[in-house]
Parts: structure tokens; sequence; C-alpha cells
């Protein structure tokens, strides 16, 4: 290896030390110059080829799609730089791979599940999420041929389920923010919409419609257990746009956050076109 400073060949290495994931990391000082430097040596699946469903030629392995993947599954409990590398790194090491070996697009999701098992939430939830992707293809003979199948995998895999089966759904709403969680409740949703109704009738007029039209929202959302605060809204906005466009324009000026008059204006054109 040449020193970085002055391309003088070869260093000499001061310190080595074995990575969990499988890296080397060196120390390194080059004898003319006296620079002291990092490398990092990973195991590399150069040569590597995944064999393809039906009669497709194998491909490269690749890790960069593997990444992608894998950072998908991954959705908004990001991983970090690190994280990934190291998952990476240690699916490598588990593939030992050698030039012109072929392995299945199977065998590697199966040690990626492997790698992904522990107790952090944001890996749990990347497992999780890759396997419905991994052992859910219509594509493949595979586990996954509806929700029962993968309750069965939940329970072989984490053990009898820590939640209760839901008396009712829709059951927890998910807020804006993304973090915050509450029961739904019917009631609550009825105010809003009769906050946004107010007038339009007799107060008994009022109630009656809110009343109604929460019940089917609930309707709608029925068969999820968790559900965001932007679909319930989504659904009560449908139904008033049909009823009552000026408390549409109530309900969705607080709903959809507008950030001026020039909205209400574009929101009222739209409902022309309806």
């Amino acid at each position: 290896m040449k020193c970085p400073s002055c391309e003088h060949e070869p260093v000499k290495i001061i310190d080595t030390r074995a990575q969990e994931s499988g890296e080397v990391v060196r120390q390194r000082r080059c004898p003319q110059c006296a620079a002291k430097f990092t490398t990092v040596e990973r195991i590399s699946a150069f040569g590597l080829k995944v064999a393809k469903a039906g009669d497709r030629p194998p491909e490269d392995f690749s890790r960069t799609k593997l990444r992608r993947g894998i950072e998908k599954a991954a959705a908004v409990w990001s991983l970090g730089e690190k994280d990934l590398d190291a998952i990476l790194d240690r699916v490598v090491k588990r593939l030992r791979p050698k030039p012109n070996e072929i392995v299945s697009s199977k065998e590697i999701a199966e040690i990626v599940l492997r790698v992904l098992a522990g107790d952090r939430p944001a890996l749990a939830i990347t497992r999780t999420r890759f396997a419905m992707v991994s052992i859910g293809r219509t594509s493949r003979a595979t586990r996954f041929h509806g929700v029962h199948d993968f309750i069965r995998w939940l329970e072989d895999e984490y053990g009898a389920p820590p939640v209760t089966r839901p008396v009712q759904t829709p059951s927890v709403v998910v807020k804006r923010n993304g973090h915050t969680r509450e029961e739904f409740s019917l009631q609550k949703l009825e105010r809003s919409i009769g906050i946004a109704s107010k007038g339009r009738g007799s107060d008994g007029q009022v109630e009656r419609d809110a009343t109604a039209i929460a019940v089917q929202v609930a309707g709608e959302l029925h068969g999820q257990a968790i559900v965001t605060s932007q679909q319930i809204a989504g659904e009560a906005l449908k139904i008033l746009k049909r009823r009552d466009q000026l408390a549409y324009l109530r309900y969705a000026s607080a709903v959809k956050r507008y950030q001026s008059v020039d909205d209400f204006w574009r929101e009222a054109f739209g409902l022309l076109e309806s």
C-alpha cells in the first residue's frame, strides 16, 4: 500500500483491530514521511451471483441494491450510516462469498432477517417489514398467503402477542406529528364535525348530521385498528363535500391547515369543478 501523503511504498501497520461486523481496522504509518492514517478492510462480495426467478440469468450481487431494500423496510425508522454498513457487512460475512458462486435471493433474505434480529424497535420494525416483502411475494411459494400466515410468523418469531385484540376498530389514532397516539373517540369526531356544521340547520339537525357522519367515517375505517388523524379527516371531508360544501370548507380549512385566503379561493374553485 502506498502512503497517501508521499506515495512511498510500503507503509508499516502499527495497530490492527477486528470489529464485530467483520471489518478490520488498521492504523498505518509511513516510514518515510511519518504520516499516520487508518484503513478499513471488509469482506467483498465481488464476483458473487444472485439467482433470479424464472429463466432470467443470475445477476451480480449488489450491495447498493440490498442497502436500498433495507432502507425502504426501515421507512420512518431511519437507520444511521454506521448501522446500515454494519448490517450489510454482517450479511456479506455470513454469505461467505466466493467468485462465481451463485446464491438465491431467498437465501440472502433469510440471512438479512437473522442479522436484523434484535431488541431495538428500529431493527424489529425493519426486520418485520423486510419479511413482509421477502416472504410475502405472490410470485413464489410463500408462507404469507394472508394475514393469518403473517400472525403465525409473528408468533414464531416473537412469541405470544403482548397486545390484546381490539374490541373495536378503529382503535388507536396516530396524530399528525407521527408520535402522539390516543384512543379513537367517536364523540370527539362528532364534536369537530358539529363545529364545522354549526348554523347549517337547527341545533338538533346539526347534531344528528354530525353523529351520522361520524358513524359513517368509523364504518369506512372499520377493520383498521390503527388509523391516522389524516385518514379520519379524509373520510369526513369526502362525506361533507357531498352533503354541505360550506361545512366542508370550514372543516378543510382546519384539518388542511390553510396558509392564506388564497387557499380558500383554490378550494372553492375546486368545488365548482365537482
